[in-house]
């Protein structure tokens, strides 16, 4: 078995060091049995232990075999919430040992520069069902369309008055036509990359509402439905404002053309 940091990289390693949350590397750690643990809130200790390999402190040597010097960084975290992502060494290098990396005062560094604030991120099928992230950095908005590795999908069923809430890799619409060959009632609602809601996050925050504890239903109920409507409005108020920065974009370059 690994421990929690060995088992964080490798997973970084597999997703070719896309930024992930605490709490989406342990879903995968938990899904490929890489850590043994008997704690009741892993993803917070992997989270804590992820935190700590940012700073300048010393390696416990359970932690990570083999290396035990001081001013040794393994993680960078992007956005907020934050999501941790390998340092480059980290990437190429084919074992968990790590050579000691000089820490820098914050300022000096050209990453401290482009580091930005996650303000935003939806999936529309608009745009192919992948990701649309809004960042703010030191030069106002920008807008980022890429792949999106995981979605969090909502489906209604309207008689039994419930949610399923699950996650795909696919196309949200597939999935939900596949689920239709058990219970034809499901209508797909809404999807999130799993990076702004993870599966997990979502049954934790309406675990008091689920059907049932072993399932992904849960009651529709105000409070559930006033969380979905929230993220909806945003949903659209964020893909309107993107396709007006598109129009204007084109516009700006008709003009300039006609020059």
């Amino acid at each position: 078995m690994m421990t929690f940091v060995e088992a964080a990289i490798q997973i970084l390693r597999q997703n070719d060091n896309t930024p992930m949350s605490a709490t989406e590397i342990w879903e995968e750690i938990s899904k490929q049995q890489l850590v043994q643990t008997t704690g009741k809130t892993p993803a917070a200790t992997l989270d804590t232990k992820l935190r700590v390999f940012q700073q300048d402190s010393k390696i416990d040597k359970d932690d990570l075999k083999r290396q035990n010097s001081k001013g040794t960084v393994l993680f960078v975290s992007v956005g907020s919430p934050a999501k941790f992502k390998l340092i480059d060494s980290l990437v190429v290098n084919g074992s968990c040992h790590v050579p000691t990396i000089p820490i820098l005062p914050e300022e000096k560094t050209e990453e401290s520069k482009s580091v930005r604030e996650a303000l935003y991120q939806i999936v529309h099928e608009s745009i192919d069902w992948k990701r649309l992230s809004i960042y703010r950095s030191d030069v106002g908005i920008e807008y980022v369309v890429d792949d999106c590795a995981m979605l969090t999908y909502v489906m209604d069923d309207p008689l039994a008055k419930t949610v399923k809430i699950g996650r795909t890799k696919n196309d949200p619409i597939d999935r939900n036509k596949q689920l239709k060959t058990g219970n034809t009632r499901l209508t797909f609602n809404h999807a999130f990359p799993s990076s702004l809601y993870s599966e997990s996050m979502l049954h934790d925050m309406f675990d008091d509402i689920r059907e049932d504890k072993d399932h992904e239903f849960f009651f529709y109920t105000k409070k559930l439905a006033k969380f979905i409507d929230e993220e909806k409005n945003k949903h659209d108020k964020v893909l309107s404002t993107y396709k007006k920065m598109l129009d204007l974009s084109c516009s700006e370059k008709d003009m300039l053309g006609s020059l």
